[in-house]
């Protein structure tokens, strides 16, 4: 049933995805730089398509409220690839692609009380640039700013916030966050800041941040990556975030392993011995039903 849905199979559903409903499709992986080019590619297209100007966003660092040095820079970079493209820290992405009318989600809790969560997903309705950039212009296919921005407005799919005033239903402003790390430069211990929106494309998102959410349709790739491995509960959150397997499809094949090995070995054995218990409880129920009856 599985192969069925991967869509270089001749027996799957023939599906184009340049056309409604899917080329709203959201793509799932493992894989956090396929999910980053993917975020990516789709921001592009579409900036293109609706001929807006697509903002690439950097987080801003400082120390002490100094922009960073030359060796600063160098140690920031040297520490965990705190600079890859596709690595967050606490949240926070290195680099955001922004337009109006991006799809994004939200990869911070910034208050679950109101939905505004690690997941919640909506669409950038206004770009609010920080008043320091200087010389920008919108006329331009790609804007490469300086700061983050102020804010921007995102109308969220879900929300249980009241309406704000001036702003229209499950519209929030959401601004940058700061969160801290710490450098060694030479012989000093130095803390940086690290100011970033919240937020990233969601036009593609891992199988953790799938975690709770509902799509209408979906790619899902489940190809066991590079490195690392996959397990039956990764395949499982991924292909249940729809209402059925007609709005699924695979984006690749994958390895029928995964489904038919057992998923931890000391679960397996763990399970072993509670059937066994359950059998010879069984087996002393009964023997003391005959004695009572005897």
């Amino acid at each position: 049933m599985l192969q069925s849905l991967v869509i270089s199979n001749p027996a799957s559903l023939p599906t184009d995805f340049e056309v409604s409903p899917w080329n709203d499709a959201v793509l799932i992986t493992p894989r956090h730089a396929v999910r980053y080019h993917w975020n990516e590619s789709k921001s592009q297209k579409y900036c293109q398509q609706k001929e807006q100007p697509l903002f690439i966003c950097p987080a801003y660092d400082t120390i002490q409220g100094c922009p960073l040095t030359l060796s600063e820079r160098f140690a920031v970079a040297s520490k965990n690839m705190a600079r890859s493209k596709i690595t967050e820290h606490a949240g926070l992405p290195n680099t955001i692609e922004l337009c109006i009318g991006m799809k994004v989600m939200v990869t911070f809790n910034v208050e679950t009380d109101l939905d505004i969560a690690n997941g919640a997903r909506g669409e950038i309705i206004k770009i609010i640039l920080d008043q320091r950039e200087t010389s920008i212009s919108t006329a331009q296919s790609i804007v490469n700013l300086e700061y983050p921005p102020a804010f921007v407005l995102i109308k969220l799919l879900n929300t249980k916030m009241s309406q704000l005033a001036g702003l229209e239903k499950n519209v929030i402003p959401l601004i940058p966050l700061e969160r801290t790390f710490t450098i060694v430069e030479g012989n000093k211990t130095k803390t940086v800041t690290w100011v970033q929106l919240p937020m990233m494309g969601a036009y593609a998102f891992t199988d953790y941040r799938s975690q709770g959410q509902t799509i209408n349709h979906v790619i899902v790739d489940i190809a066991t990556p590079p490195t690392g491995t996959l397990t039956p509960f990764n395949i499982y959150v991924a292909l249940s975030r729809c209402h059925g397997r007609d709005n699924i499809r695979l984006l690749r094949e994958f390895d029928e392993k995964l489904l038919t090995t057992h998923p931890s070995e000391h679960l397996r054995i763990e399970d072993g011995r509670h059937a066994e218990l359950e059998a010879e409880s069984v087996k002393w129920w009964e023997k003391l039903e005959e004695t009572m009856r005897g």
